[in-house]
């Protein structure tokens, strides 16, 4: 099983300190659609993608891409406002909060992928994206997510939706950083 978890970070008079740390554990029935399809085994017709398009994802139409360069709200961690329950079927935040410095807006920048880890049975690896708030006024985040390209379809989707509870405010000026850490344990 594939555990993990989300830490929220902000950088505090040049030093970046935890704010929060929770269990990761919303994996969506979009992540096993779109992992059977790595293994080649099926094309999958009933994927969503982020706008709701039901695409065909085969195993032909990979590589997967994770990696969110700066400016890209389309790809890698994102977050958002909304607060809904997170429910199998969902294929995208509720309410994403966009990249800019406009109301309501954050400043995504570039995602950093971390190396393989592996201590004993366990095989770990961390995923990060810090977000700032130059919108002027405070903007509280309630949900994050992953979102993934498929280049061979050239779509987007959803394969992991978490909300925080309570939502974490992003104070104006202020930068913070999401962290995903991908867990396996051999037991």
């Amino acid at each position: 099983m594939m555990k993990g978890y989300i830490e929220v970070w902000t950088l505090d008079k040049g030093r970046m300190k935890r704010i929060r740390r929770q269990s990761m554990h919303s994996f969506l029935k979009q992540w096993v659609q779109i992992i059977r399809v790595c293994f080649g085994l099926t094309t999958d017709t009933a994927t969503k993608d982020i706008t709701g398009l039901v695409t065909s994802v085969s195993a032909e139409s990979n590589p997967l891409q994770l990696y969110g360069a700066a400016g890209n709200a389309n790809r890698g961690i994102v977050v958002g406002t909304g607060v809904d329950a997170v429910v199998i079927n969902d294929y995208k935040l509720q309410t994403q909060i966009m990249h800019g410095s406009a109301s309501g807006q954050l400043s995504y920048y570039v995602e950093v992928l971390g190396g393989l880890s592996v201590v004993g049975t366990t095989a770990k690896f961390e995923n990060r994206r810090q977000f700032e708030n130059l919108s002027g006024a405070t903007i509280t985040i309630n949900e994050s997510g992953l979102y993934i390209y498929n280049a061979k379809v050239g779509r987007y989707f959803c394969i992991v939706r978490d909300l925080f509870s309570p939502g974490i405010d992003v104070t104006a000026s202020q930068i913070i950083e999401v962290r995903y850490t991908f867990k396996a344990t051999v037991t």
